[in-house]
């Protein structure tokens, strides 16, 4: 008696659906800022991606009319460091000028970037979530980005404010706080100290403990006590 068999033919060369083509766009994340990468140029220390901006921006904002392309100026971004290795976004921004009033104007980065920023919406995140989260200093910070100081400290400081401290939610939930002041100085008995354990996400709660052994204010002796008469 014959058997019938059903051959199917299966293309090893087709990834798994759960794969998609490479993108070096999507890989940094730059579609959420409305860029394209267009080329790249690596170095041992660092690295630079070329790009450009997605949406065009012919029409004018004054009177209406379309704009015609005059030039093109180039912007550089301090980008999220890929692999600890300072990435930098060197971005071709198209210049217009209207056929009506004659006004010029660029193309809009704001999803890039704030207006005359150095860092990138995303290098601004990952600061601050290294920041917050990782406590990694701003000379850290600064060093893996590739600027300054005082840039990176700034830039931190006004997304901290943003996103943090002007939150009007950011205290829903919360059952405690409390204030640690380092200004005044413990000393324990034991080798235990004081610890501040800050609750998950979902909880939203700040647990403290204390420390083990008693603690005492440390004093500091006057310069009169040890003057002998």
């Amino acid at each position: 008696m014959e058997v019938l068999t059903l051959t199917i033919q299966k293309d090893l060369d087709v990834l798994d659906a759960t794969f998609a083509a490479p993108d070096l766009t999507t890989f940094c994340r730059l579609d959420e800022l409305g860029l394209v990468v267009l080329g790249q140029h690596l170095q041992p220390d660092r690295a630079v991606l070329a790009c450009r901006v997605v949406e065009p921006d012919r029409w004018c904002r004054e009177c209406g009319c379309e704009g015609r392309a005059r030039d093109t100026v180039s912007r550089r971004l301090a980008h999220e460091p890929l692999g600890w290795r300072p990435t930098t976004l060197l971005i071709t921004i198209r210049r217009y000028k209207c056929t009506g009033c004659g006004r010029v104007w660029r193309q809009d980065t704001s999803r890039a970037a704030e207006p005359r920023a150095k860092l990138s919406r995303t290098a601004l995140r990952w600061a601050l979530v290294g920041l917050v989260c990782q406590h990694l200093t701003v000379a850290r910070l600064a060093e893996a980005l590739a600027v300054s100081w005082t840039t990176a400290n700034d830039a931190v400081l006004a997304e901290g404010q943003r996103v943090l401290i002007k939150d009007p939610d950011r205290f829903d939930g919360v059952k405690v706080i409390g204030v640690a002041s380092p200004a005044t100085p413990w000393t324990a008995a034991g080798a235990a100290s004081s610890r501040t354990c800050t609750g998950t996400a979902a909880a939203r709660t700040t647990l403290f403990t204390a420390p083990a052994g008693p603690c005492t204010p440390a004093t500091t002796s006057s310069p009169s006590a040890n003057t002998s008469a």
